[in-house]
């Protein structure tokens, strides 16, 4: 067991190291902050796999309330998964193609932009994949202890609760941690409502919907995968 866990963690600290060195060069050439920025929201959205983690060991240690807790800490930083996805925006003043007068089209031979889009790419599949990993976790304990039904309630309030998370990071600028002042968070929430505010959050909750669907059709429908899963 010990031999695997060190055989899996070795590449897994590779990629990093060569995605870190990734974001240092495409910055260096195209100086886009974002391409550095991106290292810390993949750092955030990594924490709902180390809280998913902790709250298996104290679910199987019976210590309910470090469970409890895990669980909180898990949605406060889960949504920082698929808010990667919105980190596309800081290419908006890229064009990749461009149509000429006889209408056709013309691809951008700049290689730092499509680097720029590589670079992009990866964090957001790396950052949105650990948030289903930690999603998938959670959801296998749950199908085990809880009746069906209370697990896609509560699977639905992830989504529908992620989704307008995400919309409180992108456009009103909150993080995880200004729920800790829940005085100015509520505020700036309840001057935010909108027909604009909650269909991007619906938007984005039928997102993680089908994100998590397809991977957890992938990686759990093979035999005998429920139960490695809920033994991570």
């Amino acid at each position: 067991m010990f031999n695997q866990k060190v055989t899996v963690a070795k590449p897994m600290i590779i990629s990093c190291l060569l995605y870190i060195l990734f974001s240092i060069i495409t910055f260096i050439l195209t100086k886009r902050f974002i391409h550095l920025m991106i290292l810390w929201n993949l750092f955030l959205a990594a924490l709902p796999l180390l809280f998913a983690r902790l709250f298996v060991i104290y679910s199987e240690q019976r210590v309910w309330h470090k469970c409890l807790f895990c669980s909180f800490l898990w949605l406060l930083f889960f949504p920082n998964a698929p808010y990667l996805l919105t980190d596309v925006i800081h290419l908006q003043g890229i064009s990749f193609y461009s149509i000429s007068e006889d209408h056709a089209v013309i691809y951008s031979s700049n290689l730092l932009d499509w680097m720029s889009l590589v670079h992009l790419g990866v964090g957001i599949f790396i950052g949105t994949w650990s948030g289903m990993l930690s999603l998938m976790i959670l959801h296998q304990w749950m199908i085990r202890r809880l009746h069906r039904f209370l697990v896609n309630t509560l699977l639905f309030i992830v989504y529908i609760v992620s989704g307008f998370a995400i919309y409180l990071g992108r456009f009103l600028r909150l993080n995880s941690w200004d729920l800790f002042q829940p005085f100015a968070f509520f505020e700036k929430i309840s001057k935010s409502i909108s027909v604009f505010s909650v269909g991007f959050s619906l938007l984005f909750a039928l997102y993680i919907c089908l994100i998590y669907s397809f991977c957890s059709f992938i990686f759990l429908s093979g035999t005998g995968s429920k139960q490695k899963f809920g033994r991570w």
